[in-house]
């Protein structure tokens, strides 16, 4: 193959139809083919002979490609030189046409990605003529069935389901020159059968009409629609390359209409591969549909060959997978083996240098190329790279470093893989040869990964009290760190007491997740987290000692290439159940007997048996005089304002209950209270902080006591012989019988006399009598048989 020559320009040439009449015809020269009339207004803008272009590809799939059984082989041809492109820093934009016209990729860059499965080229190529593009619902197709196409007389409406396999070649080029490219390939297999509608049409937009090459007039009006939008896509500087297929392009006419769409330069067939640039070129004219794959490849590679492309794929901080990584400078050194003399810098400029180095771009691609002195020569090159810090070069563990692939016009693929040579914080490979070659080089390398995270958890507040209802509440908050060198994902913390943690806020992004906002912990950022608790000491005897409850959090993240990194921390809360217990005594004991007009003591001692402070406290009792009882000194305490938890303060009160007998007891209520306190802060306990409070009662009886016994003989009178005629004196008995029972205003059982405890009725003690022989015994009256002397009951007791 011929080497490229300079790049020429077809600006400023005039093209009449008288001029180009005549095709001048012999191997390797153009053929100019004389046009129809109109001639196209707009030349062909050039193109520079440099590798990485943005693309326009658009596929006729009009019903005369399935009728030449060639949607398989287009497709074919148009993977092949998409596959060309690979990883050239090229970007490609495919559609498709017939009476419609139909995008099926934008604009894509040109990769191993973008051309796999699923791919967003792969996807396109496989929905080529699969199916043909489709009318759509708002478009109508009218069909030319008359002689003069400016009369709507002309056209009817005929949306038959066969008609959208016509040949648009406007709307093609018009949606093609939608957006900018500078190389737009269009291939077709026929002369244009179709045109939009328009403003002044006879029938408005947005409808179709087909079958417009019936006659003259409607083939003159098809064409010139295609003239107009092939000049407007010249006119915002893409370069046409149409690619004229099938053996109905025989045809001179027909040859000539794409003159009239693209530009004159025509090359045909195997004359092809004398193209030295695209500039010289216009119409390229494939008669076998077989081979226009070659033809395509050859057209890349008269843009790229020699080059060399790196592309760059690294890990990030933020991202494991190996992707394309802008900003890597890459250094180029080629050399010409011999017998060359030299070579000529293309990219990424012209001036002379030995080497040249280029910062890669978004895509992650770096572009070098340069002609070889003489052409035919075949190159070597060094490619160098600045390894950034905190990466390593290549892909340590796993099998190459470096990949380049090296693409021949015939379609040849060389694959030349190995590891980089490391040198400080350089790293390399050299390629030896390169010839007539496109080659494309993928270079990885890997982020130093230092993975870490952290956790801080407060509790707030830290002492609580145990005995609310409902249960005092505890918030729990978790900070979460990123002290390491990368991102983490699927941050999650957990606390073993407290199940429901939420991130802050709950839905939605973190608030901390700002540098940027990617749903990743980055080492700037402090994520937060919270949990609420209800709070209770449930022990049966909590006593002077607080609950402590010790809870651990832990949080879990994941770094870009998988490895788990964890973190704990703990805090603790203190659970408070203050308490305080009352004892009123009176007179020393719970409950007395006085009689009217005694003074009696009430002592209050009330003791702090919880396990925290109390202030506030206050003593009242429910009967006057002793509603406020005296303070008198702790036993234990320190006689300040605070209860203390052990503390006991003492209280007294002196009253005389009553002057005169009553019916019950006298019940004296006493009621202490306090106001619990923070041990740690010395203060009350924020709200809700209830009282804590106890009660108790003394009992005083007030009772006059009185007795009645009445006491009969029998018999009353006894007469004995003191000094009988013959023996001892005479002697005689006489049974006395007591009554006893109360006197008014005794209003109380009387037991018997120094008893503690109720006993039997018969027991000694109850009359005595000096006289009686032997102790009085009862014999009746105790009617409950309680053993008391209850009012109203008669008891009866005698002796001998």
């Amino acid at each position: 193959m011929q080497r490229r020559r300079a790049a020429r320009s077809a600006r400023g040439r005039t093209w009449t139809r008288a001029a180009l009449a005549t095709a001048i015809v012999g191997s390797g020269l153009v053929f100019v083919v004389a046009p129809s009339s109109p001639v196209a207004a707009v030349d062909n803008p050039p193109i520079a002979d440099t590798c990485g272009v943005d693309v326009t590809l658009v596929l006729d799939a009009s019903g005369s490609i399935n009728s030449s059984g060639a949607v398989n082989t287009v497709r074919t041809a148009a993977d092949s030189f998409l596959d060309s492109l690979v990883n050239t820093n090229s970007t490609a934009r495919v559609l498709q046409f017939a009476t419609m016209s139909q995008q099926l990729a934008p604009r894509t860059i040109v990769d191993t990605g973008s051309l796999a499965s699923g791919g967003a080229l792969r996807t396109a190529l496989n929905g080529y003529y699969n199916p043909k593009p489709p009318r759509p619902g708002n478009v109508n197709f009218y069909q030319y069935t008359g002689n003069n196409p400016s009369s709507a007389s002309s056209f009817r409406e005929n949306n038959g389901a066969s008609n959208n396999q016509y040949t648009n070649w406007e709307q093609s080029l018009r949606q093609a020159g939608t957006e900018q490219a500078e190389l737009v390939v269009f291939i077709t297999d026929g002369d244009p059968t179709a045109y939009d509608f328009r403003t002044g049409d006879p029938i408005n937009p947005p409808n179709v009409a087909f079958s417009t090459d019936r006659n003259a007039a409607g083939s003159t009006i098809t064409l010139n629609r295609s003239i107009e939008a092939a000049d407007a896509l010249k006119s915002s500087g893409a370069r046409m390359l149409t690619v004229g297929v099938g053996a109905a392009l025989s045809n001179p006419a027909s040859v000539a209409r794409l003159v009239d769409v693209t530009g004159p330069l025509v090359k045909r067939d195997a004359d092809i591969g004398t193209i030295e640039s695209l500039n010289d070129v216009d119409v390229a004219l494939v008669t076998d549909f077989d081979d226009l794959a070659a033809a395509l490849r050859r057209v890349v590679l008269e843009l790229c060959s020699p080059s060399l492309t790196i592309r760059k794929l690294a890990q990030t901080s933020t991202d494991g997978a190996h992707d394309p990584a802008a900003g890597w400078a890459m250094t180029t050194t080629p050399s010409v083996i011999a017998p060359g003399t030299g070579f000529n810098w293309i990219l990424p400029d012209t001036t002379p240098a030995a080497s040249k180095t280029v910062p890669t771009n978004s895509d992650g691609f770096a572009q070098f190329q340069w002609e070889p002195i003489p052409g035919e020569s075949n190159s070597r090159a060094t490619v160098s790279e600045a390894i950034q810090p905190g990466y390593t070069a290549g892909r340590p563990g796993l099998d190459n470093d470096f990949r380049c692939e090296l693409r021949d016009e015939d379609g040849n693929l060389r694959v030349v893989e190995g590891d980089l040579t490391v040198a400080g914080s350089n790293a390399s490979f050299t390629l030896d040869p390169i010839g007539q070659e496109i080659v494309t080089c993928t270079m990885w390398n890997s982020f130093d990964y230092a993975s870490a995270i952290a956790l801080t958890k407060t509790n707030a507040p830290t002492e609580v009290r145990g005995d609310l209802t409902p249960p005092a509440e505890l918030t729990s908050s978790y900070a979460v760190t990123n002290p390491g060198n990368s991102s983490l994902r699927s941050i999650t913390v957990t606390d073993d007491k407290c199940a429901d943690v939420q991130p802050v806020p709950t839905t939605g992004p973190n608030i901390g997740d700002t540098t940027p906002q990617n749903g990743l912990l980055d080492p700037p950022e402090t994520w937060q987290f919270t949990c609420t608790k209800d709070i209770t000491d449930d022990r049966p005897n909590p006593g002077v000692t607080p609950l402590n409850i010790v809870n651990t959090a832990s949080v879990i993240g994941i770094d870009p290439v998988g490895t788990v990194v964890t973190a704990i921390d703990t805090d603790d809360v203190d659970v408070y159940v203050p308490s305080i217990s009352l004892t009123k005594l009176v007179n020393g004991d719970k409950a007395i007997t006085v009689a009217p007009n005694t003074d009696v003591t009430y002592t209050y001692a009330a003791t702090n048996n919880g396990n925290t402070p109390l202030g506030g406290i206050t003593l009242v009792d429910d009967t006057p005089p002793c509603t406020s009882p005296t303070r008198v000194a702790d036993a234990p305490g320190n006689d300040d304002a605070i209860m203390d938890v052990g503390e006991t303060w003492n209280w007294n009160c002196v009253a005389r209950p009553v002057t005169t007998p009553t019916d019950s007891d006298i019940v004296n209520t006493a009621t202490v209270t306090g106001t619990p306190r923070d041990p740690v802060s010395g203060s009350p306990f924020p709200d809700p902080n209830p009282v804590v409070t106890d009660t108790d009662t003394a009992r005083v009886f007030v009772v006059e006591a009185g007795i009645t016994l009445t006491k009969v003989a029998n018999p009353t009178v006894l007469v004995l012989a003191p000094n009988p005629p013959s023996g001892p004196p005479t002697t005689g008995s006489v049974t006395y019988t007591f009554t006893a029972t109360t006197s008014p205003p005794t209003n109380v059982p009387l037991n018997r006399p120094g008893a503690t405890t109720q006993g039997p009725a018969r027991d000694a003690g109850w009359v005595t009598d000096s006289q009686c022989a032997s102790a009085v015994t009862y014999v009746a009256g105790d009617a409950n048989d309680n053993s008391l002397l209850d009012p109203g009951e008669i008891w009866t007791f005698t002796c001998t």
